[in-house]
């Protein structure tokens, strides 16, 4: 059932998410290749060496320094450059997972608004969350993880423990130390007029430049859209988010 689904057995899903996780902090952190492989739950270095090389057709130490094959995005077009560190008191969502390219993210939103349940579809009642756990660099497109959300908390919080919405999923956003962009500008690139920006520009400013040369390390799994007005409620070129990843 879970091939047929997903394309993948268990164990081949299993493996290709820990070795894309390690592309991840390969790239934004300073980590010790010997304690990626540990975290995600190799028993060896060389052992971790030989699949990762398998995945991504180079060594792990080669594909921290590979700016030719994996390179950033562009950011010239990137309207605010500040990176602000934020404590985030998380947060409580119930979001539905869509899997494709995130050039999709704004269809997902289109998709996921209208099906709310009442209690949660009041317009500007509620913060909106997109949290994107994949690079489509390191991630084939098609197999990109993407969660619309929408926070709840109070009463709505007890209704949702008491599964009174089961097409929905509980998920928690972590309290703790963020890195946070603020970005306003087209979604995907193929929106955007003259496919000249797209909010993966920001996310390579964020992580590819400011994170990789600060003292701090990217120490989450995901990074975190938060809205106000989700894209499919805006037009394509006034989606406004802050971005945020948990740095440490």
């Amino acid at each position: 059932l879970f091939a047929d689904e997903t394309g993948e057995t268990p164990g081949d899903y299993l493996r290709r998410i820990r070795l894309e996780a390690a592309a991840e902090r390969l790239r934004w952190t300073q980590q010790r290749v010997g304690d990626i492989a540990t975290s995600i739950g190799y028993a060896s270095q060389p052992s971790f060496n030989k699949a990762f090389e398998r995945r991504f057709g180079m060594r792990p130490l080669a594909f921290r320094r590979d700016r030719v094959r994996f390179p950033n995005e562009p950011t010239a077009s990137v309207p605010d450059k500040q990176v602000r560190l934020i404590d985030s008191a998380g947060l409580r969502l119930l979001a539905r997972r869509y899997v494709g390219a995130p050039c999709f993210v704004p269809d997902y939103w289109a998709d996921f608004l209208p099906a709310l349940p009442e209690d949660l579809s009041v317009p500007g009642a509620h913060l909106y969350v997109g949290i994107l756990h994949d690079d489509m660099r390191f991630t084939p497109p098609e197999q990109c993880r993407y969660d619309c959300c929408i926070a709840i908390g109070g009463t709505l919080a007890d209704t949702a423990a008491d599964g009174a919405w089961p097409e929905l999923s509980p998920v928690t956003l972590k309290a703790g130390l963020c890195a946070s962009i603020r970005y306003r500008g087209y979604y995907a690139a193929s929106d955007a007029p003259d496919e000249g920006q797209s909010i993966s520009h920001a996310y390579s400013h964020l992580l590819d430049t400011w994170l990789t040369h600060s003292r701090y390390t990217f120490a989450g799994d995901y990074a975190a859209e938060i809205y106000a007005v989700p894209p499919s409620r805006c037009a394509p070129q006034d989606l406004e988010c802050t971005i945020m990843v948990q740095v440490r």
